[in-house]
């Protein structure tokens, strides 16, 4: 399944992706440094951008959406009784989306909680890198920081023009006992809730480069030339 979605990705989009058709996997070990930890140039900007979670809050939506997200992504398949709304990109551009809006716009109403998940990743074959095991935080910021493995540069959220950069704190990776849609038992995010909305039109896009090792791996690499995982899309969130 992995493998048909990554022929999209390399078919359709060159070396951009889009939300929510990326995964991945890593371990790391010591030896860490506190680059390979996350850090970075970038600020975790902006509280008017980002509403701050705690882990525990992001790693529960992230096991609420991990089905949804590793799957085909329809109306059909929304999880019930979210207490927020994802912002996700429908694989068939021409698709009405579970607010009624088409593709990439949004129709929510005023106060609606608006979960972004950037990137996601899981441990379904082909696995690009080294996966890091469950429970191991450590090893999972390696992999999705390190050049060696991932080499996530940036990830970034722009809310009518203001930028928020994702850094380490928002990096979630929760385990399933039973397998997802696509086969995996481990998921990997890169997501964040929005801060409130007023009524009216916004955009919202999402931003990412990541340049590490993993992804010149002979499988791999035919899906991202020259070794890149780079996408921008922007999305039309209209509050009622």
């Amino acid at each position: 399944m992995k493998r048909q979605l990554l022929s999209r990705i390399a078919t359709s989009m060159g070396i951009l992706g889009v939300v929510a058709t990326l995964f991945v996997a890593v371990p790391a070990f010591a030896g860490v440094s506190q680059h390979s930890l996350g850090a970075s140039s970038e600020s975790e900007d902006d509280q008017s951008v980002i509403r701050f979670s705690s882990l525990d809050t992001l790693s529960d939506a992230a096991e609420l959406t991990a089905a949804f997200n590793v799957g085909g992504r329809a109306v059909s398949t929304y999880p019930l009784n979210l207490p927020f709304q994802i912002i996700y990109t429908p694989p068939d551009p021409t698709a009405v989306n579970n607010t009624g809006g088409t593709n990439t716009t949004f129709n929510v109403k005023r106060g609606t909680q608006l979960y972004v998940p950037l990137i996601y990743n899981d441990n379904s074959l082909p696995i690009i890198g080294d996966f890091p095991p469950a429970g191991n935080r450590r090893a999972l910021l390696h992999y999705i920081f390190s050049q060696d493995e991932f080499g996530l540069v940036y990830a970034r959220i722009v809310v009518d023009g203001e930028v928020a950069t994702l850094g380490p704190h928002f990096v979630l990776e929760v385990s399933f006992p039973q397998v997802l849609p696509d086969g995996a038992t481990l998921y990997q995010t890169i997501a964040a809730f929005l801060a409130p909305l007023n009524r009216g039109t916004h955009s919202v896009e999402i931003t990412a480069l990541a340049t590490g090792k993993a992804f010149s791996a002979p499988d791999i690499l035919p899906y991202f030339p020259g070794g890149i995982f780079s996408f921008s899309t922007t999305y039309t969130v209209i509050v009622q």
